[in-house]
């Protein structure tokens, strides 16, 4: 809870479970700089894609930029080149700093595109209201108030995404998938899961997943017809990449098509 966000990013960018580096896994992008291959940005580097970055932060954040582009991305936009205020913007100035890249991409370049965008707005903590100025419902009558602005602004997250997904349409000649993930469970939701699996191991799932790591993903296409997803409920998020190319219809090189198979 609270942190690890790059944990779930790295397995999510390199097909690569951070279980695989036990206590040294909050470190790893500093380790694994330009030792990698493989990677879901060059997998699509190989498809001819070009590799864009939206990241919220300055790009010397952790040393994050330096590993991002050791594992095939271009470009990185950081807070100062987004022209953001803070580094806690609302989802949609992501989107739409996004879409004026992609604008700008379409008109001047055939080139496939593959856009990373990071958002915060949902991102604890949780103590003060996010944006009082929007009226969004929080939580009802005995909801904690922790929870109560996390459900403000994970609606909040929903309209964005409602505008992302109404803003493509101007890219009427544009295939467009959209892929949305979540990092870890928000701190608001720890005595929810402690309800549901017990004092004993508030961290561990029945079937020995760690619950604060258990979230979503969803798919949704743009003039691109969706295949089925995986039946897997839950697969670990370092294949989550590999589910991402086979769903863009795109080729899997020997060690993608193994990851599939496992």
């Amino acid at each position: 809870y609270g942190g690890g966000s790059w944990v779930t990013e790295f397995a999510l960018l390199t097909g690569i479970s951070t279980k695989a580096f036990g206590d040294m896994r909050m470190f790893v992008q500093v380790l694994m700089e330009g030792r990698l291959k493989e990677t879901l940005p060059q997998a699509l580097e190989n498809c001819g894609y070009r590799t864009l970055m939206l990241f919220p932060m300055s790009t010397g954040f952790v040393s994050l930029d330096r590993f991002y582009r050791s594992i095939g991305f271009s470009e990185i936009l950081d807070q100062r080149a987004q022209g953001a205020p803070t580094n806690r913007e609302r989802d949609r100035f992501y989107f739409q700093n996004a879409l004026d890249a992609m604008d700008h991409h379409f008109k001047s370049s055939d080139r496939p595109l593959f856009i990373y965008i990071q958002t915060m707005a949902s991102h604890g903590p949780y103590y003060s209201a996010y944006m009082p100025e929007v009226n969004v419902p929080g939580g009802g009558p005995g909801t904690s108030a922790e929870m109560s602005e996390y459900l403000r602004r994970a609606a909040m997250a929903s309209l964005d995404r409602d505008f992302l997904m109404d803003a493509i349409k101007r890219f009427p000649d544009e295939p467009i998938l959209v892929v949305r993930y979540g990092d870890h469970q928000p701190s608001a939701t720890r005595d929810l899961i402690n309800d549901v699996w017990g004092d004993d191991s508030p961290d561990i799932g029945a079937d020995g997943s760690p619950g604060p790591f258990i979230t979503f993903y969803a798919m949704a296409g743009h003039k691109y017809p969706v295949p089925p997803l995986p039946e897997y409920d839950p697969f670990d998020i370092a294949y989550l990449g590999t589910v991402m190319l086979d769903a863009a219809g795109l080729p899997l090189s020997a060690a993608q098509q193994e990851r599939k198979r496992l």
